[in-house]
């Protein structure tokens, strides 16, 4: 058990922007969407269904692995069980591991509607943004860092698979969807803040939880609102937040819909 711990935490030179690791990574999401697009663009609902779920499998299996490795620590050949509240996996570049399901699953309708253009616009630009600037996810773990790069990796692909698959259904009103899709886990965030910062502080554990990187409680890592929080009321500072990406998001559906 022990020496799977080990390899679990193998530890490498922490790769760099655009090193090799970086590039070989790109490449390879790169070819799985062209590949996507190009040999299942015009497949079937049920395949389209399929191939999202399996993301998704493979997505919440690196997840499981990460959590596993971020429970515990080796030293001194002592094996201690402590779990990092820091790594609760309910963060912007997350939703994947929650909405896939429902992407896959659901029938036609306004839900299934938001759950596309949300897919093919805020989590696109959250995939795609991580994986253009990975500088504060890639440590000296290679497991994570194989697990960071395939995760953002499906969330971009899915994203722009989704785009082409279901083109003909984006719509103003149908971003209206995918804000509100956004405003809904922005919330559950909010309220895990605030439920699981209570928690810790009763049972006396100096942590943080951090969901969304938007807890009143802790800070911010994203760059630009990292800045914007600490200047800014709490309140000012979420709205900032929703309206930002909401723009971001938007900025990446008029494009969509020009090409």
């Amino acid at each position: 058990m022990k020496r799977i711990m080990e390899i679990l935490q193998h530890e490498v030179n922490e790769p760099t922007l655009y090193g090799w690791f970086h590039l070989m990574c790109l490449g390879i999401i790169i070819a799985l969407g062209v590949f996507l697009i190009v040999k299942y663009r015009n497949s079937s609902e049920k395949t389209f269904k399929r191939i999202v779920l399996i993301a998704w499998a493979i997505m919440f299996s690196f997840e499981l692995y990460k959590q596993f490795v971020y429970s515990y620590e080796i030293e001194n050949a002592i094996i201690s069980w402590e779990y990092s509240f820091v790594g609760l996996p309910f963060q912007f570049c997350s939703t994947p591991l929650y909405l896939f399901p429902f992407l896959g699953l659901l029938k036609n309708g306004k839900a299934k509607d938001g759950l596309i253009v949300y897919t093919s616009t805020f989590s696109l630009f959250a995939g795609i943004a991580v994986l253009l600037y990975p500088d504060t996810v890639f440590v000296e773990t290679l497991g994570i860092n194989i697990q960071t790069m395939v995760h953002h990796g499906l969330q971009a692909v899915i994203g722009l698979f989704t785009l082409v698959y279901y083109k003909d259904r984006f719509s103003i009103k149908s971003f209206g969807y995918a804000a509100i899709v956004f405003i809904v886990m922005i919330s559950v965030a909010i309220i895990g803040n605030e439920i699981g910062n209570a928690i810790l502080i009763n049972l006396g554990i100096d942590e943080t939880v951090n969901l969304f990187y938007i807890s009143r409680h802790g800070e911010c890592v994203i760059v630009i609102l990292s800045s914007i929080q600490q200047h800014v009321p709490h309140i000012l500072f979420l709205i900032i937040y929703f309206i930002g990406f909401s723009l971001i998001a938007f900025v990446f559906y008029i494009i969509e819909k020009t090409f």
